[in-house]
């Protein structure tokens, strides 16, 4: 057997007629009806039966689909993993991340990984996660870097960090004079009372940390003095910079941060919410040794800023 006699019997099905699975097809009528004939013959078992003139697959037609198709799809991640093999020969690593990334990687671990393995080039794109996450299906993209909040079932995930939802403010803000330093808080923490009558930046709901931001602020019955709302986490960072407001982001590592232009703060107590900065392929496909050696440079670069508290490596 091959491949084409899957697909054949797959439109068979799907059609209920020889004539219209062979006109999808590109074949005649008589040589589907050939192809139907020979395969029932060397399996010895009845594909299909006919019913007011539909072709209805038998028990064996049932059990041959569900095979016919799981062959099928895992033809389908072979040639995709094989795609990307041959991508890694050619020494190319095409690369997604969001925005406010971008200094992270550009400064940090692009320039290590280069330094590492020159052998490797790297093309990269900064745009949303909902931008991303399609051109990662559709094979433009190999990884993209992103936070998440689930793990998708459609994608493999390879955790690099875990990084604190936290208040984000001026490095000058009047704030930081409220802020308390907590035993096992990385942050200092300021009360919810305190913090929600200054100017507030939200972020759109359709990102993770806009739902998140909505989802906190309805819990906890607080009304925040919204005066913009604003789709991108990078853009949230130079306004608040520029004073406009503050806002609840991500503890990702931010150049302005270290330098204290600005400055994090916990919003709880206790326990802070975290939430999972990965790198993320398609379901299905191989890690191919560029991608592995990519994620490894991430995580140490990751690891070492945090460990350092600096924005150097």
């Amino acid at each position: 057997m091959n491949l084409k006699d899957f697909e054949y019997i797959i439109e068979i099905t799907r059609w209920g007629s020889i004539s219209k699975a062979a006109e999808h097809l590109y074949i005649s009528q008589p040589a589907l009806s050939r192809y139907l004939k020979r395969l029932e013959s060397e399996l010895k078992l009845p594909l299909f039966y006919k019913s007011d003139k539909r072709y209805i697959p038998t028990a064996a037609g049932v059990c041959f689909l569900d095979y016919a198709e799981r062959i099928l799809k895992l033809n389908s991640e072979m040639e995709k993993s094989l795609t990307h093999i041959r991508n890694d020969s050619h020494n190319l690593i095409r690369i997604g991340a969001s925005g406010c990334r971008g200094e992270f990687l550009a400064f940090l671990v692009l320039p290590l990984f280069n330094r590492k393995y020159p052998q490797y080039k790297t093309a990269i794109v900064f745009d949303s996660k909902l931008t991303l996450s399609p051109m990662l299906n559709s094979h433009v993209l190999d990884v993209i870097l992103v936070n998440t909040s689930t793990e998708s079932s459609s994608h493999n995930h390879y955790h690099i960090a875990d990084e604190d939802m936290v208040l984000v403010v001026p490095g000058d803000h009047p704030l930081l004079k409220d802020a308390v330093s907590i035993k096992g808080q990385k942050y200092p923490f300021v009360s919810h009372d305190t913090w929600i009558k200054y100017p507030f930046l939200s972020t759109t709901p359709s990102t993770n940390t806009g739902k998140f931001v909505k989802e906190f602020m309805e819990q906890r019955n607080l009304h925040p003095n919204v005066v913009s709302e604003i789709a991108n986490i990078d853009m949230i960072f130079s306004a608040v910079e520029s004073r406009m407001g503050i806002s609840i982001v991500p503890s990702l590592p931010h150049k302005s941060v270290f330098d204290g232009r600005l400055c994090y703060l916990a919003l709880e107590k206790e326990q802070n919410f975290k939430c999972s900065f990965s790198a993320v392929t398609e379901k299905g496909t191989i890690l191919t040794p560029a991608l592995k050696r990519l994620i490894e440079v991430t995580r140490e670069v990751y690891a070492k800023v945090n460990l350092e508290n600096t924005f150097k490596i």
